[in-house]
């Protein structure tokens, strides 16, 4: 048998497979908290980053915009380049730049597919009153002038602002 069947094979003990899981969600969260400190610096006074997706045909997620604490746009997305941040901001996107749209997108697209999800964006902010969304608008918080819909989480919810969270070390601290 060759190493890598042998390895396919092996047998993981459950306490080990726990840890690891544990480890994982906290990068995930930590990857949100960055994502969170980014855009902060990008957009002085930044508490929504909105994600766009449509659930119904699985639609992977996409930065959609940046929103101020009363709904306020800050940003739109538009596949241009965003605002420069501090070197050590930077060198946690390393190799990527996190200028580029993209790197953001694809960090969203990322966590989506591992399961993490993100809050409802709250139903009163009035600037995207006459967008055309789906049914669900998301966001991640970006700051604690964020509040989420609804103050108890899904269960894999990221949230990188909030002392609420749902994923073990998602929360501010």
């Amino acid at each position: 048998m060759t190493d890598l069947v042998q390895r396919e094979r092996a047998r993981v003990p459950v306490e080990r497979f726990e840890t690891l899981c544990r480890q994982f969600c906290a990068a995930a969260a930590g990857a949100a908290r960055t994502v969170a400190a980014t855009l902060a610096a990008q957009f002085p006074g930044a508490a929504y980053l909105v994600v766009e997706r449509n659930h119904d045909v699985d639609e992977a997620p996409r930065p959609h915009s940046v929103l101020g604490p009363e709904g306020r746009v800050l940003h739109r997305f538009d596949e241009s380049r965003l605002p420069t941040v501090p070197a050590d901001l930077a060198a946690l996107w390393a190799p990527a730049d996190p200028v580029q749209e993209e790197v953001l997108t694809d960090l969203l697209v990322l966590l989506a597919s591992f399961g993490f999800d993100f809050d409802d964006l709250p139903e009163d902010l009035p600037e995207l009153a006459d967008e055309d969304f789906p049914l669900r608008v998301e966001c991640l918080l970006l700051s604690e002038k964020g509040r989420p819909l609804r103050e108890e989480p899904w269960p894999r919810t990221l949230r990188p602002a909030h002392p609420v969270a749902a994923v073990e070390g998602a929360g501010a601290s």
